[in-house]
């Protein structure tokens, strides 16, 4: 049974930097009822209710021992005052092996998330006991907990046909795949499901955002653009760009060959072609994308991301692939807010100049709304320093000055 932990836990590293100690507190928070098996003598017991009750209802599905796909499943289980489990469910991250009901969900489809850069996973062997106190719809929001916090994009499920419309009911992001003939020897179809996971923040979050991000630069905002412009050199790549604000800055730096912006919310890559289209340097441009999706044509010289690590679902993969898409020597600046922000005195301290902007309004509403997501990667230093180091860069240079000491700027190279 070591050898589960070990496997499972190696597993969620190469997709996150997140331990399964930290998913239990997280988990807890959701549903206190619900735990992450982890010990020789939760696993016995989840193997022995679930052979138990599939041997009776659907004799056609072999669950009894450790199967391979268990390897890299999060199983979780509820139990009584008397450590009786009471109920249980999986999540099957993606594997080499794929999905333990792949061909249900469609292998081209399968295959064509993976290709977009999803990270996917299955929801099932499902029990639901005598004497449980949750229901299995009550495990939803601790799946989608787990899910975000280790940059699950799609889960999938293959379940009953009587459960599907409290599915559709209880998670809003549910969308039936198909219906099959499947019954595993049980008097029930089968209906193959996606749960598609909502982010930490919408893309259209970012859109509403655009047009009072492109018109309003703070004092906060352009100390920060500027210090960066001074670190950038060579091809630079600016990473969550927005509406490409940075650019005006670069337009005149001779050390400056090519600006690409990356940004994956379609009104900010529209403004964004409005500034570049302003500044009228033929090699700058912008794409509309994902950071983790972006494929450079070449290595670039510096890279820079200006407060978009808070919103990302998966910190670690999207460093890992900046890290790879620059240079030996590269430099990578990476700025991002803090636990010390404080954007309602920062939007007070800027509202004597902006007040009668006629876009400050919603400056300021969605500013508030932005900082304050509890699912935002808001990382202390200790935090963001130790995720820096896992994806390989060197730590160059720190600096936490910026907006009243709310954003923390790291100097990072990558050394081969």
């Amino acid at each position: 049974m070591k050898t589960y932990y070990s496997k499972i836990a190696k597993h969620i590293r190469k997709h996150s930097k997140i331990s399964i100690e930290e998913l239990q507190e997280l988990v807890s928070k959701v549903n206190p009822l619900v735990k992450i098996a982890t010990t020789e003598k939760e696993l016995e017991k989840v193997f022995f209710l679930r052979e138990k009750t599939y041997a009776r209802y659907y004799p056609d599905l072999k669950v009894g021992s450790i199967k391979d796909d268990d390897y890299y499943s999060l199983i979780l289980f509820t139990e009584d005052e008397t450590e009786k489990l009471t109920s249980t469910c999986r999540l099957l991250l993606d594997n080499p092996k794929g999905l333990s009901e792949e061909k249900q969900y469609g292998n081209n489809h399968l295959q064509q998330l993976r290709k977009e850069g999803n990270f996917l996973a299955e929801w099932g062997r499902a029990v639901i006991g005598r004497g449980s106190k949750i229901s299995i719809m009550e495990y939803i929001p601790v799946l989608e907990t787990i899910a975000q916090s280790i940059g699950v994009n799609k889960i999938f499920v293959f379940n009953r046909d009587c459960d599907v419309q409290r599915i559709l009911g209880k998670a809003s992001f549910a969308e039936v795949i198909k219906k099959t003939e499947e019954n595993f020897g049980s008097k029930h179809t089968f209906t193959a499901m996606q749960l598609n996971v909502s982010s930490r923040y919408e893309v259209n979050e970012w859109n509403e955002y655009a047009s009072s991000f492109l018109t309003i630069t703070t004092c906060y905002q352009s100390e920060l653009l500027k210090y960066c412009a001074s670190l950038l050199f060579g091809n630079v790549v600016d990473l969550g760009s927005g509406c490409a604000k940075l650019a005006p800055y670069l337009k005149n730096n001779n050390k400056i060959y090519s600006y690409k912006a990356v940004d994956a919310s379609q009104q900010m890559y529209e403004l964004g072609q409005y500034v570049l289209n302003k500044i009228g340097k033929k090699n700058f441009s912008i794409e509309k994308n994902y950071i983790e999706q972006h494929k450079a044509n070449k290595k670039y010289s510096s890279a820079v991301s200006i407060n978009s690590l808070y919103s990302w679902n998966n910190p670690a993969k999207v460093l890992q692939h900046i890290f790879n898409m620059l240079e030996d020597k590269g430099l990578f600046v990476l700025a991002t807010i803090n636990p010390n922000l404080d954007m309602k005195k920062l939007l007070n301290n800027v509202e004597v100049d902006l007040l009668f902007h006629p876009d400050f309004d919603k400056f300021q509403k969605i500013n508030t709304c932005l900082a304050n997501n509890n699912n935002a990667n808001i990382l202390p230093l200790d935090e963001l320093l130790s995720l820096v180091h896992t994806s390989g860069f060197t730590v160059l240079d720190v600096r936490s000055d910026f907006y009243e000491k709310g954003v923390t700027l790291v100097l990072l190279e990558k050394n081969m």
